[in-house]
């Protein structure tokens, strides 16, 4: 019977071992990762902005509307939430246009951000930054791994139960380990 039911819960927590252990593996790449996914972000905006509009690089005395700009950014990005606005000549803003920073609103993705260039002159969309396949993994993994970033209760009782049942295959393995024919106990009980 132990050995059965070592086997079934076993079964059962494999998958979610190895989500753990991916999530958290992936998890440790998360601080460089996202650094330099910030840096790269601020010197593509420059890039792309020097590039399609090198004419009017000309700094805007009384930019646009700023709800304009928000109203444009969740027209392109609807599922995402702001999260901040950089006026032109911000840090990482080019000089006319406002980068609006989002994060996706879904419970999956709530990690993955979005920064839309709203261009000072018109009020238009001028690009849409969004993470490559490689941060967007790095960014779900973080979710995935702790239960505390998912909203209720529900998802904090799976984990429970699944680490739970995990303390349950090591006890019954070590159990079936030690009482195995020729296995400790089993050396202990025919001493007496």
């Amino acid at each position: 019977m132990w050995l059965d039911l070592h086997n079934l819960t076993g079964i059962i927590t494999m998958a979610w071992l190895l989500l753990v252990a991916t999530t958290g593996a992936i998890n440790t790449l998360h601080g460089p990762v996202s650094t330099s996914v910030r840096t790269a972000m601020s010197d593509e905006i420059r890039r792309r902005v020097a590039m399609t509009r090198a004419g009017r690089m000309d700094e805007v005395d009384r930019p646009g509307s700023i709800e304009a700009a928000i109203a444009a950014a969740r027209g392109k990005v609807p599922a995402a939430r702001v999260m901040s606005l950089l006026f032109p000549n911000a840090e990482i803003s080019p000089s006319n246009h406002y980068v609006v920073l989002m994060k996706d609103g879904q419970m999956m993705t709530q990690e993955l951000f979005y920064a839309v260039l709203i261009d000072a002159h018109t009020g238009g969309v001028s690009d849409v930054f969004e993470p490559t396949g490689v941060t967007k993994a790095l960014l779900i993994a973080e979710p995935l791994h702790f239960p505390t970033t998912f909203p209720g209760l529900a998802p904090k009782l799976v984990w429970a139960f699944f680490d739970i049942v995990t303390i349950m295959v090591l006890v019954s393995g070590l159990y079936l380990w030690a009482s195995k024919p020729g296995g400790r106990i089993q050396r202990k009980r025919s001493a007496k």
